[in-house]
This record gives structure tokens, C-alpha cells and sequence, in this order.
């Protein structure tokens, strides 16, 4: 049983970051769906639906499989400090935000029919499915191969098969090769509006606040109606191109790179925001997957293995799909510089930021790095640094502007 103290500190958490998030966005009706199915998504009264329940730990897995057996996958990220509290009796103090966080908020959905499918794709992963099992959980776990090659391809895609069946034995219905062709649609045409909802609104980024974006990418982990969603995705972009056309903000530009970043813990873009800085895109696992489409009129194994080329998560010993990802976005937004954002706790993404560094240097853009965690008392000190880096990329700004 929550104590009273517990449901106060969380309530108010959400509470406030959303209301962080409709204050700076334009006064459009058709934002209030996704207000609501957030809203809904970290509620704490149990699910709505009565079918059998899917959980899915992370961003990390092709949601396509669950969608195939017509069951919408509960996905938990991980975001909330206040649900943090709940693991100290269990986990280490120095496990990253992400996991402690998921590991509270999955206290609150698991049921007697769930079913937990955990992709191990560092040692907290690994760790964390080991303990709910102990505790009874009904725990099924993938192994991303650490290394891309044929050999390790062919061993995503047979993890992949292993998985269905056993997500097969647990719904007690068949896998179907016609409904995972629907499935893929449905994400697909998802991630589409997606896709085009981002690049709508950074072209209006004067209206459209950078939270306001990442929160409408966020509520794609958190609907229970995807096909729903992308309709009310598609009539919020329509009333989007309808308002006066304002172009894009000319403040200095920034990319977040490393570490994921959920709602409700919004702490970096709003200190990025507050030092003067736009944000032209987070380069991130959980942020690549939701505007990256699998084109959908493949086999299973082809979407698996599409799935597998394109992961940038932390699983990899040597990150180049997320290094190539970076790269591309480094070449297309032309940015000022880079937040490079770690997490404590997510080391794999500190070995990756000298590699990084390299080529930010050839293309002269300035990084910065903040590591951190879902606290705040770091918050004035980030500050600082923040607006002093923001003053960098202003005085290069100047300094490039050729006398008349």
C-alpha cells in the first residue's frame, strides 16, 4: 500500500511539469488529448483495460510485437523522481535514474497477468530482472547482441522469435504473420505523423516550445490507443499549419545528445531554455525510435533486423549507429553547439563522448556536458554553467559577423 505521503509527492510532480508545459504552449484545443492520455499514463488507479497486461521495460524493443497480438504494450521509461523513493530499500543508491525510476512507477502496474519483458541492455537491466523474478514477476528477458555483425544479427532475430512464442503462451493466441504486417502499419503510419509533426514544429519554433515537442514525443510511450493517437497527432499538425507561419527561432542552436530524457523530468531542456538556447533535437535512443519508422511491407525477419540496424541504444560495445545518428544530425541542423547529457549512473554513454568529441572539434562546434541526475539541488549550478556556455556560443556568433 502507497502511503498518503508517497501519492502527494507524485501527484504533485506530474502535476506541476505538465502544467509547466501548457503554460509555455499556444492555447490549442487539440493539445488537451494528449494532456489526458499522459495524464492517464502516470495515474495511479489500475489500467482501464482488462486484457491480459504486456510491460515493456525501456524504449528498447520493437513495440510492433506486441501490437501484433492486438494488445497495446505498457511501456515504462522511467522520468518520475518521487517514484525513485520507492526502490531505495531495493536497488543501489548509484543505480542511473532511469532504472530506479522505472523500477518504481513498474510497481504500480504490474498485475497478476502481467507479463514484463525486460531488454538487457546494460548491468541495471540485467540486475533489476533478476530481482522481480526472485519476487515472483513473471519476467521475460531479450539480449541485444553487443556487437552488429551477420552472426549477431541472426541471433537478434531468433531472440525475437523466442519472444513472440512466448508472448504467444502467455495471451493464449497465436502469432500471426498477417496481424504483425498490420502492427507494423499502425507504428508506422505513428511514426510518420510523428516525423512530420517534429519538422512542422521546428519550423514554427517560435509558437511551438521545444518541451511542448518532446512531451508530444514522450506521449507516444504513453498511449493505450496508438491508432487514436496518430489521429488526434494529425489534426493537432493540421491546426498547427493553420496558424500564422512565424519561421524558426533565432536563438542559438543546441543538440542533446547521450543520455534519454523523460517526462516528467524535463530538467535539461528548461535550463537550456532558460540560458537563452534552442534545442534543434535530442539524439537519443528513446527520441531516434519514435520519429524512425520501419517501413512495414517486410517479413518478420527483415523488420527485426531493420530494428537492429537502427538501435542506438547503450547495449553496444561500440555505439556507431548512435555516433552515426549524431553525425547526420550535426550535418542537418548545423547547430552551435552540443549538450552531451549524462545520466549518473549511464557510463556507456561517457565512453562514447571522446569518440564524439573528435568530430565535434573538426566541425568547430563547442560541446557541453552536464551530467546529472532527477534531483534538484544541482539546479543552480547547472544554471550557471548553462548560461555561461550559452555566452560562448553568443560571443562565436559576433565573432563570425564580418564588419560592414
Amino acid at each position: 500500500m502507497l502511503s498518503e505521503k508517497y501519492i502527494n509527492q507524485y501527484t504533485a510532480e506530474i502535476s506541476q511539469a505538465t502544467e509547466q508545459i501548457i503554460q509555455d504552449a499556444p492555447p490549442l484545443c487539440e493539445l488537451k488529448y494528449f494532456w489526458g492520455d499522459v495524464e492517464k499514463y502516470f495515474s495511479l488507479s489500475p489500467r482501464s483495460d482488462t486484457k491480459p497486461n504486456i510491460i515493456v521495460w525501456g524504449t528498447t524493443f520493437p513495440e510492433e510485437l506486441i501490437y501484433a497480438f492486438d494488445v497495446s504494450p505498457c511501456i515504462i521509461a522511467g522520468g518520475s523522481l518521487a517514484v525513485s523513493a520507492l526502490t531505495d530499500d531495493e536497488l543501489p543508491r548509484d543505480t542511473d535514474a532511469i532504472s530506479r525510476s522505472a523500477y518504481g512507477i513498474l510497481a504500480n502496474k504490474l498485475t497478476e497477468k502481467s507479463l514484463v519483458i525486460i531488454p538487457i541492455t546494460d548491468d541495471s537491466s540485467r540486475k533489476i530482472s533478476y530481482i522481480l523474478k526472485s519476487k515472483g514477476v513473471k519476467v521475460y528477458t531479450v539480449d541485444i547482441p553487443p556487437a552488429g555483425s551477420d552472426t549477431a544479427r541472426a541471433a537478434w532475430s531468433y531472440q525475437a522469435e523466442l519472444c513472440a512464442e512466448a508472448i504467444a503462451k502467455h495471451l493464449k493466441r497465436p502469432f500471426s504473420k498477417r496481424r504483425f504486417k498490420s502492427a507494423c502499419t499502425l507504428v508506422y503510419q505513428a511514426k510518420a505523423a510523428l516525423r512530420d509533426f517534429t519538422a512542422l514544429s521546428l519550423s514554427r519554433s517560435n509558437l511551438i516550445p521545444d518541451t511542448l515537442r518532446m512531451f508530444i514525443a514522450y506521449s507516444y510511450y504513453c498511449t493505450e490507443n496508438i491508432a487514436q493517437w496518430t489521429n488526434n497527432l494529425r489534426q493537432l499538425s493540421e491546426k498547427i499549419k493553420e496558424l500564422d507561419e512565424d519561421g524558426a527561432s533565432n536563438k542559438n542552436s543546441v543538440l542533446i545528445v547521450g543520455s534519454p530524457i523523460y517526462f516528467p523530468n524535463f530538467k535539461i531542456p528548461y535550463l537550456l531554455k532558460d540560458a537563452g538556447l534552442r534545442i534543434a533535437a535530442n539524439i537519443d535512443y528513446a527520441a531516434i525510435r519514435a520519429v524512425n519508422p520501419l517501413k512495414p511491407n517486410k517479413s518478420f525477419s527483415d523488420v527485426m533486423n531493420d530494428y537492429y540496424e537502427n538501435d542506438c541504444s547503450g547495449a553496444y560495445a561500440v555505439n556507431d549507429r548512435l555516433y552515426r545518428y549524431v553525425e547526420e544530425a550535426a550535418r542537418r541542423f548545423k547547430p552551435d553547439g552540443i549538450a552531451f547529457h549524462i545520466l549518473k549512473g549511464q557510463i556507456e554513454y561517457d565512453y562514447e563522448l571522446s569518440r564524439m568529441e573528435n568530430m565535434f572539434n573538426e566541425k568547430n562546434i563547442p560541446v557541453f556536458r552536464l551530467e546529472t541526475d532527477y534531483n534538484k539541488q544541482d539546479i543552480e549550478q547547472l544554471r550557471i554553467r548553462a548560461e555561461a556556455f550559452g555566452e560562448v556560443l553568443q560571443q562565436r556568433k559576433y565573432a563570425e559577423v564580418k564588419p560592414i
